[in-house]
């Protein structure tokens, strides 16, 4: 055989390669690197709106990566509210008034029933950057929580957290499908170019 058929048997070898191992490695890479930036652009948006730290909508959004043999990728978005625990240590505050916190404790009354407590509405939770009035932490099935009385009775009582169930449905309806557009024909462009480069000056 000649020096010339085996240079065109060995440029044979590396189309093939690149017709079937290196194009499903290319696609698969450019699926993966589109569903990272869906994510990354979802967890950033959602944050700006409801100010929360990006960490805590992080934990709302996966993907699934892609494989060679695969060629699917998928991006999964749980659009739910955040607990406002969540945000960081947390810290009572106190209102004082001449110098005296104005804090009362629970009694019972003859009967054996809650009375009304003598000061009430007079503290606060602040937990990261968020201060919650006429608010307390209890713990509900183990996990801990910020809690708010919507008055002076002690019911109802509601379990704080951060909207972000509704931005984040909206960003998984919207977003995904116009950035794929926008990203995937150009990062696979690159993938290909990457690898075709990469064949062509291996030996």
């Amino acid at each position: 055989m000649t020096p010339i058929e085996q240079q065109v048997q060995r440029l044979n070898r590396k189309v093939d390669r690149l017709a079937k191992t290196e194009t499903q490695r290319a696609t698969s890479s450019a699926l993966n690197s589109t569903v990272r930036h869906i994510k990354s652009r979802i967890v950033k948006d959602v944050s700006h709106k409801v100010s929360a730290p990006q960490k805590l909508i992080r934990k709302r959004v996966y993907i699934k990566r892609s494989k060679a043999n695969t060629q699917f990728a998928r991006i999964t978005v749980y659009p739910r509210d955040i607990s406002a625990i969540g945000l960081g240590s947390a810290r009572t505050l106190t209102r004082t008034r001449k110098g005296q916190r104005l804090v009362s404790g629970v009694s019972r009354g003859a009967g054996g029933r809650f009375t009304k407590r003598q000061h009430s509405g007079n503290t606060s939770i602040r937990v990261g950057n968020r201060t919650y009035r006429n608010a307390f932490i209890n713990q509900i099935r183990g996990n801990w929580h910020v809690m708010q009385r919507k008055g002076e009775a002690k019911y109802p009582v509601d379990v704080l957290k951060i909207p972000a169930g509704k931005p984040l449905a909206n960003a998984a309806a919207t977003m995904p499908r116009r950035l794929f557009r926008a990203e995937y024909e150009k990062k696979l462009r690159q993938e290909y170019n990457y690898r075709a480069q990469k064949l062509s000056q291996s030996k």
